[in-house]
């Protein structure tokens, strides 16, 4: 959750910075690239899950969640 929190506020500088005439692709290179993406927040998650279901602490290497 915390991911999508912070991609909205880097996206929200990103667009102060596009309305002020500052030529940094900020929303494409902060907020949406390698960087800060959701996308990256939840590929530790997936391989966490994936590394524990094979040492067999969970029962499913699906569950990206539990704690």
């Amino acid at each position: 959750m915390e991911a999508f929190i912070f991609t909205g506020i880097t996206g929200l500088i990103g667009i102060t910075f596009v309305c002020a005439g500052i030529p940094f692709d900020w929303l494409g290179v902060i907020s949406f690239g390698p960087f800060f993406a959701p996308n990256i927040a939840f590929a530790g998650g997936v391989a966490a899950a994936a590394y524990a279901k094979k040492i067999k602490a969970l029962d499913s290497g699906k569950n990206i969640l539990y704690t």
